[in-house]
């Protein structure tokens, strides 16, 4: 049994394998999660499970079989609907239809993956389904049903996940409202129905994520149905913080993982960082290539309750709060960057050893994670604290 790790962004957990079908939950980047053992299926033609838009000449839908004899996938090409939701075998060509361990049909040098055999006018309860594509496709989609532990279980599509050789599964992830009252709203617009509101520091369990224009909204279940903005929520650090920690530092901690998406594509959880800077461009802000490690700074610290310096320019860090002697965890850490006296780097101290400084920052290797930094290049005056 394989375990994944969300690699980009967030992933939506549907219950099946088709990106028509409802989303149940959302994984996070950097999350681990468990495949579900008793139905997920490789193929050696096809991959996982796959999908694939039904203009498609090609497809072949499956449908999964448990009745203690014959347990596998028979093709729904030989499969009548039944009045009572069940399908009668019909093959009228032949006398009934195989039964196969994985939903597809093999090709040479592959061997025959038949089960069993179902004979005409059999009648099948209806199960899972799939589909098949027997042929490259760029609208090829696969899909890997996974073991999310207490969180509802489902299908997520493996364009966002990597093997790993990890074995923890995930925890649901939570957020934490930042604004001082959220409104949750009937539908993921702000034009839409206010259904309640939720108050500032209350956390949810994280729910399918959706855009509309350039706002992104989370689902929610309680403590009111709907929809709120994730402009308004941090999500909460899996890692304990020590008390008395800075806050923003446990919302930092909450972000690690989050990196650029590559390609053309932005990642808007790196974008939402940038928008907090408002001396950039709104083109600058929207470009996930933009430096943007200030602008992690500044977003946790906003989102902790504090003014930032709304600059992209990390050593604009270098006149907010005040400079302490001796560094201490979660302080704001300013370094040089070359010979360049504009030019710097901005985290959250988390160490200091071995002549190093490690910091919890933004933009370092295009991700948000824990880096070591030559301690020379901490800038007098460098450690910074509120």
């Amino acid at each position: 049994m394989a375990n994944f790790k969300v690699v980009t962004g967030a992933l939506n957990v549907r219950v099946g394998p088709s990106i028509k079908e409802r989303s149940i939950n959302t994984i996070n980047e950097g999350d681990i999660v468990a495949q579900c053992a008793p139905t997920i299926f490789t193929a050696p033609a096809v991959g996982i499970v796959s999908e694939v838009s039904t203009r498609h000449p090609t497809v072949r839908t499956w449908l999964k079989i448990e009745d203690g004899a014959n347990e596998g996938w028979t093709s729904l090409k030989f499969l009548d609907d039944q009045p009572n939701g069940s399908f009668k075998v019909n093959n009228t060509s032949g006398p009934g239809t195989s039964v196969r361990s994985e939903p597809f049909i093999p090709q040479a040098p592959h061997p025959d993956n038949s089960v069993g055999t179902l004979t005409n006018g059999i009648s099948l309860p209806v199960g899972d389904m799939v589909a098949e594509i027997e042929i490259n496709s760029p609208e090829t989609r696969k899909w890997v049903r996974l073991d999310l532990g207490a969180a509802p279980s489902g299908w997520a599509s493996m364009r966002l996940l990597e093997p790993t050789a990890s074995a923890t599964n995930v925890t649901p992830a939570k957020y934490e409202v930042t604004a001082d009252n959220l409104h949750v709203r009937a539908r993921p617009t702000l034009e839409s129905d206010i259904l309640g509101d939720v108050s500032k520091g209350t956390q949810l369990l994280d729910g399918a994520i959706t855009n509309d224009g350039d706002r992104r909204w989370m689902k929610i279940s309680a403590p009111v149905s709907g929809f709120v903005a994730m402009k308004f929520l941090s999500r909460v650090s899996a890692v304990p913080v020590p008390a008395g920690t800075p806050k923003w530092y446990a919302i930092a901690r909450g972000q690690q993982g989050i990196k650029e998406f590559t390609g053309p594509r932005d990642n808007p959880e790196v974008v939402k960082y940038l928008e907090s800077c408002s001396t950039l461009s709104r083109s600058l802000q929207r470009d996930d290539e933009t430096a943007w490690c200030s602008a992690f700074v500044n977003w946790c610290v906003e989102q902790a309750g504090f003014e930032g310096t709304e600059s992209a320019s990390a050593r604009s860090w270098m006149h907010w709060g005040h400079s302490i002697a001796a560094p201490t965890l979660g302080c704001i850490v300013v370094l040089n960057r070359g010979s360049n006296p504009a030019f710097g780097h901005v985290g959250f101290f988390v160490k200091a050893a071995g002549g190093l400084v490690y910091l919890l920052g933004g933009n370092q290797s295009d991700t948000v994670n824990v880096t070591a930094f030559s301690q020379s290049r901490v800038l007098s005056n460098g450690f910074r604290m509120r």
